[in-house]
């Protein structure tokens, strides 16, 4: 594991690679509380596992990895409150998977305005994908356009999002749970996955105005459907008419809800 943390990250990043000038992969990678605001690693070629990228004050981008071409499991990138961009990243990387199940987690970066830099080239996620409380994203495009399966969405606290535009439209099959939290701009759920046919665990909407936005070909829905704290929804159109639900649909909390047809 290559670890870089602390006052010492930069005089650190410089010595690794004068000790290993001939392109070395490790295991995880992890900068963690580091007064960095650029990366300095160009000889890293490749992450066996994850990267993360976390609590570092002046961090502005993820430059600075000139040579990496791997990236064997997940990217966690949280609590970088300067963090303007993930460029950096290699675009034709594909991801796996933290062993909390996270392939790509965008948390509390709250510079960050959008998700250019992701590495594209999945198609299937084995862990889920995670874009939660960054202040000022507008917008979703950058997660891998490709994907047809992912392990489970979760998309909530971004006040500047306006639209759920930018998850990747293939997506056919969600693993896991699919959470979705409006408030701020964020008022319906047009640009979820068209192609979306099932979901294998949990659906939770809440803070929104509208259901509009849910595929037409949702089928099923393995586990419970939540759909609560809602101020701004008056009925549930958008909800496919055969929708098949395994578990409990719970409605609650949903002040000027008044048409359950």
């Amino acid at each position: 594991s290559l670890i870089f943390v602390g006052e010492d990250a930069g005089a650190d990043m410089k010595a690794f690679c004068r000790d290993n000038a001939s392109g070395p992969e490790v295991e995880f990678f992890t900068i963690r509380e580091t007064p960095l605001v650029h990366l300095d690693l160009p000889c890293l070629c490749g992450v066996t596992d994850s990267i993360f990228v976390t609590g570092n004050p002046e961090l502005v981008d993820l430059t600075g990895l000139d040579n990496l071409s791997k990236i064997g499991g997940g990217i966690v990138v949280e609590s970088n409150p300067r963090l303007e961009s993930l460029t950096g990243l290699p675009l034709d990387a594909t991801l796996g998977a933290t062993s909390h199940h996270q392939s790509i987690s965008i948390v509390e970066n709250r510079s960050l305005v959008d998700l250019a830099g992701l590495p594209q080239a999945s198609t299937e996620l084995i862990g889920s994908i995670r874009v939660d409380n960054n202040a000022r994203l507008t917008t979703l495009f950058g997660l891998p356009p490709g994907l047809t399966s992912v392990q489970g969405i979760s998309i909530g606290g971004n006040p500047e999002l306006t639209s759920l535009e930018g998850l990747p439209q293939g997506i056919v099959t969600i693993d896991g749970v699919l959470s979705v939290s409006g408030g701020g701009r964020l008022r319906d759920l047009v640009g979820l996955p068209v192609a979306l046919e099932r979901v294998e665990d949990n659906v939770r909407f809440s803070g929104l105005e509208s259901l509009a936005g849910i595929p037409p070909g949702l089928a099923s829905i393995k586990g419970d459907l939540t759909i609560s704290s809602n101020t701004g929804i008056v009925d549930l159109v958008g909800l496919p008419d055969n929708l098949s639900v395994g578990g409990m649909l719970e409605i609650r909390n949903n002040d000027r809800l008044v048409d359950l047809t």
